[in-house]
């Protein structure tokens, strides 16, 4: 059984500034079919996600999901569009609090670069810096670099 308690308290940091996601604690729930406000979580079969209390970092809740599937192709996707503007931010980096249990295969932050006309000029991922975070563990702070293109203006 392949299980994953995640929460993500994301900030993105910039050499000039600090922007940080819209709930980034997932304290605020959703509504509809969003599961945390301003969060997009996509249905993947084989995995739920839930807003848990009984496994929160720092605020009163946290994001669970459960994969109970044993194909390692598929894989849970939770993500929230964020603008930037290249003058404040050239540096950034994504952190997020990750704790798992039996997880079978592995945690990765990862994020997409695009420009003004919604062509993708990036992308980066946790696995890719040597980053891997699997098996049943305690609250773990993780982090994504990424430089900019002088283009970006979503990520």
């Amino acid at each position: 059984m392949k299980r994953t308690i995640l929460s993500c308290l994301l900030i993105l940091c910039g050499s000039c500034c600090i922007a940080q996601f819209s709930n980034p604690g997932f304290e605020l729930p959703g509504s509809g079919s969003s599961i945390a406000s301003g969060w997009n979580v996509f249905p993947v079969e084989g995995y739920s996600a839930s807003l848990a209390a009984d496994a929160a970092h720092g605020g009163a809740r946290s994001l669970k999901m459960v994969g109970s599937g044993s194909d390692r192709s598929k894989f849970m996707n939770v993500s929230q569009n964020l603008a930037v503007d290249y003058r404040a931010l050239k540096k950034i980096r994504i952190t997020a609090f990750v704790k798992t249990q039996e997880l079978q295969g592995n945690v990765a932050l990862w994020c997409q670069i695009w420009d003004g006309n919604r062509k993708r000029i990036g992308f980066e991922n946790s696995g890719m810096q040597g980053l891997t975070v699997s098996g049943t563990g305690d609250w773990k702070q993780v982090g994504l670099d990424l430089l900019l293109p002088r283009e970006a203006k979503n990520l």
